[in-house]
């Protein structure tokens, strides 16, 4: 699809005392300017890769949320 290629479903993590936590995931709703964009940001901060999951170095920091929405796990 349109998304081939792309590095578009983001798990967003935050710093703990035991290292990083996920604090949220994103994969909609983004433009194909930003899917370019956060590709190839992110593939120059690749430090490993299993399968289709790239690891990158923590140097990126989200500003905002426009909507945040709670997790329907328990």
């Amino acid at each position: 699809g349109r998304r081939k290629g792309l590095l578009s479903n983001l798990h967003l993590g935050a710093r703990s005392a035991d290292g990083f936590v996920m604090v949220s995931k994103t994969f909609k709703g983004m433009t194909d300017a930003v899917l370019a964009w956060q590709t190839k940001e992110l593939l120059a901060r690749e430090v490993d890769r299993d399968g289709h999951v790239v690891h990158v170095k923590p140097e990126l920091v989200v500003e905002s949320f426009r909507r945040a929405g709670r997790s329907a796990a328990p």
